[in-house]
Formats: structure tokens, sequence, C-alpha cells
């Protein structure tokens, strides 16, 4: 146990997607969503919705999953969370496109 405080400094992280086996991790470079291991399946199909059909909006329970896909940029505008508290980031087609392989595997 410490008998004295114990302070170290930080930085804040750039946004970014995560993903492993215990879930898929959203932070928009302020606050984050997670959707836990058991989601995986769901999230598969709504990436690969939102690949397939350039949007998608779904949701389980209170949070939220989707975007848009800007062609002409290259990127996927993704939002996630609950509904009055979405985040969203912007990523490349290929990264998502990457994100929904892996999960396939």
């Amino acid at each position: 146990m410490l008998s004295e405080p114990l302070t170290v400094t930080g930085q804040p992280t750039e946004p970014y997607l995560h993903i492993d086996n215990r879930g898929l991790v959203v932070y928009d470079g302020n606050r984050g969503v997670v959707f836990a291991g058991a989601l995986m399946g769901w999230v598969r199909e709504t990436i690969e919705l939102l690949l397939d059909e350039k949007r998608a909006t779904r949701h389980r329970g209170d949070h939220y999953l989707g975007g848009w896909v800007d062609e002409a940029a290259g990127v996927v505008t993704v939002y996630a969370g609950p509904e009055n508290g979405l985040v969203s980031l912007q990523v490349s087609v290929d990264t998502l496109a990457g994100l929904r392989d892996r999960l396939r595997s």
C-alpha cells in the first residue's frame, strides 16, 4: 500500500478506434465508448452495412453505432454511443475496411 501520494503526468491521445477480443473502443479525443466483446458480431454487421450501403445507423439497447461514407474524400465518419452522448471521428475507408476484415477473422 502506498503511504505517500503519487502523481504522474500524461498527455491526451489522438482519436482512435481500437479492437481486440474484449471489444471495440471508439474514442474521439475527448470521450470514448466501448462495445463489449459479446457485441462484436453486431459491430461487424454494422460496419459491413456502413461500407456496403455508404451509411448505417443501428442501435443495441441505448447505444448507437453508425456513420456515413464520403467517397470523394475517401473517409468514413463513425459515430457511437448513447443518443445523448455520441462520439464521432473520421477514418479512411481503407482503415474501416481493415477493421471489418479483422472482425471477420
